[in-house]
C-alpha cells in the first residue's frame, strides 16, 4: 500500500479547509480509512468497492444507502504513476460536490505525491548518513561485507581521491518559522540533493549542516562548492559556509579529511559566507586566534612530564610530522632516520602525554603546543 493511515489523515486533514463537505480517502478495497467524519473510518464503502473493481472514472452517489455504507456524493479514484491507489469521496449533493471533484482529486495526488517524495528522501538521507558517519569515524569493523560494496551502490568510487566538506546554510534558523519558509527550506534541500546526485557526491543533512564526501580534489571540490554556492544566491537569496579537508588517497583515511574540514568549520567566523580550504596558511590563521593563555595552557599541560630537550625533540619531530601528513616513510627520509626510529619516537611521544599523533585531534593539539613552543622560544 503506497498510502498508509498516518498519511491518509494527514491528507484529510489538509483538504478540509478548502471544502465544506465531509470527505473521505477510501482503499481499493472499500474501507474508509480516513474521514473527516471520525465515525465513519474502518467502515465498508460499497461505492468506492464498484468504483474500483468495475475500473470507473467517477461514480456519483444521488441519494443516502445506494450503496452499503454509502452517503450521496461523489468518489474518484487517486491515480499515482497510472496506477489507481486509493478513491476519494466527497459527501454532500452532487450536484455540489461534483464542482470540487476534480480539484479534491488533483490536490490528493499531489500530496501523495509530496507525502512519498518526502518519506523517500527521509530513507535515502538515513541511507546516507549511516554510510557517511562508518566513513568520517573510520569504523569498518561492523561490515560484514566489504564495506567498498556499499561506498560503490552511493555513487562513489572506491579508489580515491576523497575530501570532504562541511557546510551550512547562511540564514538565521529562526527566519524558517511558518510554513511557506519550511517548503522554501525543503526546496532547498531538494536543490542540493540533486546537484550532489547529478555529481556522485555523498550528502547528508545532520543538525542543520551537511556533509558531502566526494571523489574529487579539495580543490575540484571547492570549485563545485562555489558554483554551488553562486547558484543558491542566484535563485534562492541563500548563501553558504563551506569547510573542505584535504584529499586523501585511501578511503580509510576520509576521516582525516573530516576532521581538518571540522577543525576549519570551528574556528572560522560561522556568519561569513565562503568556501575555505583547510592549508597551513589557514591553520596557522586559526591557531592565531586561540588565546595565548590558552596555548599555553594546552603546552605545559601536555609537556608536564618532559625534560626541556624532550620537549625541543618532540615539538621538531611534531610539526615534521605534521608538515608530512603522517608519512612515516617521507619524515625518515627528511631526518635521515629508519622508519623503525619514526615509530618509536610516536610511542615514546604518546608514553610521555598521553596523546597519540595518529590521531587527528590529538596531532592538532599537540601541533598547537609544538608551534607555540617555538614561537615563546623565539620571542615572538
Amino acid at each position: 500500500m503506497l498510502v498508509n493511515r498516518e498519511m491518509a489523515v494527514s491528507i484529510i486533514k489538509e483538504l478540509q479547509p478548502i471544502i465544506n463537505f465531509d470527505i473521505n480517502f477510501i482503499g481499493n478495497d472499500g474501507i474508509i480509512i480516513a474521514s473527516t467524519d471520525r465515525n465513519r473510518e474502518g467502515q465498508l464503502h460499497a461505492g468506492a468497492m464498484k468504483l474500483a473493481s468495475s475500473n470507473l472514472d467517477q461514480l456519483i452517489i444521488y441519494r443516502d444507502h445506494e450503496y452499503e455504507g454509502c452517503k450521496k456524493g461523489i468518489n474518484l479514484p487517486i491515480t499515482i504513476n497510472n496506477r489507481r491507489i486509493a478513491i476519494i469521496g466527497i459527501t454532500g449533493d452532487p450536484n455540489d460536490a461534483i464542482k470540487y471533484g476534480n480539484i479534491v482529486k488533483k490536490m490528493t495526488e499531489l500530496l501523495i505525491h509530496s507525502h512519498i517524495k518526502h518519506l523517500q528522501n527521509a530513507t535515502k538521507n538515513n541511507s546516507n548518513m549511516l554510510l557517511i558517519n562508518d566513513l568520517i569515524s573510520g569504523n569498518f569493523n561492523i561490515y560484514t561485507d566489504d564495506i567498498e560494496t556499499y561506498i560503490i551502490q552511493s555513487r562513489l568510487r572506491p579508489e580515491g581521491p576523497f575530501s570532504v566538506a562541511i557546510f551550512s546554510l547562511a540564514y538565521e534558523p529562526a527566519a524558517f518559522s511558518d510554513d511557506n519558509d519550511i517548503i522554501f527550506k525543503e526546496n532547498i534541500n531538494d536543490f542540493i540533493t540533486k546537484y550532489f546526485d547529478s555529481r556522485h557526491i555523498l550528502c547528508t543533512e545532520q543538525n542543520n549542516s551537511y556533509i558531502a564526501i566526494s571523489n574529487l580534489t579539495c580543490n575540484k571540490f571547492a570549485n563545485v562548492m562555489f558554483e554551488l554556492k553562486n547558484n543558491m544566491e542566484r535563485i534562492y537569496k541563500v548563501s553558504i559556509i563551506c569547510h573542505i579537508g584535504n584529499d586523501r588517497n585511501d578511503y580509510r583515511e576520509i576521516s582525516k579529511s573530516y576532521n581538518e574540514a571540522l577543525i576549519l568549520s570551528s574556528h572560522t567566523p560561522f556568519d561569513t559566507p565562503g568556501i575555505y580550504q583547510f592549508n597551513m596558511a589557514n591553520l596557522d590563521i586559526v591557531i592565531d586566534q586561540i588565546p595565548a593563555s590558552t596555548k599555553e595552557l594546552i603546552g605545559s599541560s601536555i609537556f608536564k612530564n618532559c625534560t626541556e630537550s624532550e620537549i625541543d625533540d618532540f615539538c621538531s619531530f611534531i610539526i615534521c610530522y605534521f608538515e608530512f601528513n603522517g608519512s612515516l616513510m617521507k619524515i625518515a627520509e627528511h631526518n635521515y632516520q629508519h622508519k623503525n626510529t619514526i615509530q618509536y619516537k610516536i610511542s615514546k611521544l604518546k608514553k610521555k602525554t598521553s596523546l597519540d599523533i595518529r590521531i587527528f585531534r590529538d596531532m592538532f593539539i599537540l601541533y598547537i603546543a609544538a608551534i607555540y613552543y617555538f614561537a615563546k622560544k623565539s620571542g615572538l
